[in-house]
């Protein structure tokens, strides 16, 4: 198991980070809220975020 706090900004929750053999937990540290991203998944849904982000940039302006 490996474990990683990351500050995310002032106005942001901490997330805590867990990865074990199974998958990937990430925990907010404000409300203690946990999502768990099985490891063969995680690709996927790595591409999917970066063409979410992709389109959200192509957006114009006004509608950001």
């Amino acid at each position: 198991m490996i474990a990683k706090t990351f500050y995310m900004g002032e106005h942001y929750s901490e997330l805590e980070v867990i990865v074990r053999a199974n998958g990937i937990y990430i925990t907010d540290t404000d409300d203690g809220d946990c999502i768990c991203i099985p490891t063969e998944r995680l690709q996927q849904l790595k591409a999917d975020i970066d063409s979410m982000l992709n389109e959200q940039n192509e957006l114009p302006r006004d509608l950001k």
